[in-house]
């Protein structure tokens, strides 16, 4: 992926209303001798329509801070926030004789974007003013090639008309009051009116619908007998819950077995909540949380890892991606291949228009009699951009199944070869998170240097005898409260431990949650009878694991050679940079109580712990629902707010 260009934007007060008086000094010069009748002057401002229309007649000046710019570089957005920067002066025989004031400036807005910004037009308020007689003119004019992008404001944000898909503020409000399921309603009915229309379906007749999308035989009566149930418990309907590739219930043998239907075809498209993304670049709602928000986020992150097992690289999970991906485009029908494509191509699309917004972006925040070469890389950069953008969506538009087949087969073939010729060179590196789950204590009551720690089962498959190094990442317990924290790498709140030594000795799986169901109880069990079929070697994991890791073992040669950083078996990063010198002449004990963030002397009641029940229990869930809109003045909501469960921080009222 291409890399993203991070940009800051400087910020431009705001100013609603610019009165621009034309006439530069006390004395007229011989043009304005001859007042402008008030006649004159109405015919000539009549004849105004458009931005052309005007620069026939005046000048228009665009003044950022000290340096003027083309209209060209003004997006409709950053007009309309900052009016005073727009100054049109009259030119010619006119030039002294006609008063302009910009009085405001309006953009199109959609749900997720600003129109104006995707056209480059806005429509701007002037009154124009015959300075002999007063008489003024108002006029809304369109000005048109202004700056464009993607549909961001001027700092990247998506604003558009936040409350276009409420159907106005009012209905926002209106939605603001909604309880959770007729939120879910509400929701519910448009996601899937978008759904239908990317699969190509209306619903008009459903069990043709389900048929085409979903391969399942199932009648109306079926459909009706389903959906009183599932209104019961609050759950979705069958054609909903089948059209967006939910597991549901098929009937055999004449009806008289119910079994499970998974979907086992290309993944249904989604898209960002509106209400969470109400204000911002859905493109950019998700991501890592880089924030501590409060005590109990801190604790849970002082006893979090960044794990990294490596080990030499035989490209066997890509190999094997490979080989099941060819047997599910093989399994697929014509509809189901087109859908995944079709998300394909969109993904393609979102991440062509937000790099090319974020290059457009800082193309625009530099200054061109400063920055002219640097502009000139970026529009050259922006043009392979789009090159390369039009490329792979036309490969993409080209592939059918046998293609998409044979192009994950000459991958296979790629990898092998890779793996052959590269053997013992490149190394795979497996990372996730790891938690500390508990650590052993003696028999005579001190603290041991064997800890115990919870990880995806995924991640701890990494650990076999071909393993050549492990890292852990964490961050130091004197973090504080409410502090952003940068990339890891960057961040002198992280420290990175290496090992390389003893691994095998030292790191043991001592529990996988695999194949912990009883084989009559296995939900294969329950599936109709082709996945049953299909999937009966499938294994059944959690996808959780219980790692070991002897500290004493793994630092046993680096104490042996008393510290000694030459080995290269134990050494240390902070921002990149190595500080195992510090740890030389401590004893493991110390060392190991520096990685743990001295987790065995921390109280019980700090170290993390599974909850005992779940939140999706009918009296659990109270605890966790946040309302997504509430006074702070107002005493109940705030503290309801406070009281819930959460990472998020507590508000308070001054």
């Amino acid at each position: 992926m291409i890399k993203k260009l991070l940009v800051s934007l400087g910020s431009i007060s705001l100013i609603s209303t610019s009165i621009l008086v034309v006439a530069c000094g006390n004395k007229l010069g011989k043009d304005d001798n001859k007042p402008l009748s008030n006649s004159a002057f109405a015919n000539l401002i009549n004849k105004i329509n458009n931005s052309d229309d005007l620069e026939k007649l005046a000048d228009l000046s665009f003044n950022l801070g000290n340096r003027k710019v083309n209209k060209n570089e003004i997006l409709p957005s950053l007009l309309e926030n900052n009016s005073k920067i727009l100054s049109v002066i009259f030119k010619g025989s006119n030039k002294n004789k006609i008063i302009v004031t910009v009085n405001n400036v309006s953009t199109q807005k959609g749900e997720n974007s600003n129109i104006s910004n995707i056209q480059g037009v806005a429509d701007v308020s002037l009154t124009f003013t015959n300075r002999h007689t007063n008489k003024s003119i108002d006029r809304r004019i369109t000005f048109t090639g202004l700056q464009k992008n993607g549909g961001a404001d001027e700092h990247g944000r998506i604003i558009g008309n936040q409350f276009a898909y409420f159907g106005g503020e009012k209905g926002f409000q209106e939605y603001l009051k909604l309880d959770l399921l007729k939120r879910f309603d509400y929701d519910n009915e448009r996601y899937m009116n978008i759904l239908k229309s990317s699969l190509n379906v209306d619903s008009k007749n459903k069990v043709e619908d389900i048929k085409k999308i979903r391969d399942i035989d199932i009648t109306e009566e079926q459909i009706k007998t389903f959906n009183e149930k599932a209104k019961a418990v609050s759950f979705d309907e069958y054609y909903n819950a089948a059209l967006k590739g939910f597991t549901v219930p098929v009937y055999e043998n004449n009806s008289s077995e119910v079994k499970l239907k998974v979907n086992d075809g290309p993944e249904t498209g989604k898209g960002s909540s509106v209400i969470d993304s109400i204000g911002r670049d859905p493109n950019r709602t998700n991501g890592l949380a880089r924030t501590i928000t409060n005590e109990t986020y801190k604790n849970i992150a002082t006893q979090t890892f960044q794990v990294t097992f490596s080990s030499p690289n035989k490209y066997e999970e890509e190999i094997s991606e490979a080989e099941e991906f060819i047997q599910k485009i093989s399994s697929w029908s014509k509809e189901q291949f087109e859908a995944y494509m079709a998300i394909q191509i969109r993904t393609l699309e979102t991440n062509f228009n937000y790099q090319n917004s974020e290059i457009e972006r800082e193309i625009k925040n530099s200054d061109v009699n400063l920055y002219a070469g640097h502009i000139d890389k970026l529009k050259e950069n922006q043009k392979q951009l789009k090159e390369k953008f039009e490329k792979e969506k036309a490969e993409l538009q080209a592939y059918n199944q046998e293609k998409l087949k044979k192009w994950q087969q000459d991958e296979i073939d790629k990898y092998k070869k890779k793996a052959k010729d590269e053997d013992g060179k490149t190394f795979r590196p497996t990372s996730g998170t790891m938690w500390i789950l508990d650590h052993q204590v003696s028999s005579n009551g001190t603290g041991s240097n064997k800890f115990y720690f919870g990880t995806n089962s995924h991640v701890a498959k990494a650990i076999t005898d071909k393993l050549s190094s492990m890292s852990l990442t964490r961050i130091d317990k004197s973090v504080g409260v409410g502090q952003t924290l940068k990339l890891n790498s960057l961040d002198p709140n992280f420290k990175t431990f290496h090992f390389s030594d003893n691994l095998k000795e030292a790191i043991d799986v001592i529990f996988h949650a695999t194949d912990f169901i009883e084989e009559d109880q296995r939900p294969t069990e329950f599936l109709e009878s082709k996945q049953k079929e299909k999937f009966k070697k499938t294994g059944i994991y959690a996808d959780f694991a219980v790692v070991e890791i002897d500290f004493d073992k793994l630092l046993k040669t680096y104490k042996e050679s008393n510290g000694n950083t030459s080995n290269n078996n134990f050494w240390v990063q902070k921002q990149g940079q190595p500080i195992t010198d510090t740890y030389k002449g401590k004893d493991i004990k110390e060392i190991v109580s520096d990685i743990t963030n001295d987790y065995a002397s921390l109280d019980e009641s700090k170290k993390v712990k599974f909850k005992s029940t779940s939140y999706l229990e009918k009296e659990q869930y109270p605890t966790i629902e946040r309302m997504i809109s509430f006074d702070p003045n107002n005493k109940t909501d705030l503290d309801k707010f406070n009281n819930l469960e959460s990472l998020y921080t507590r508000l308070s009222v001054c």
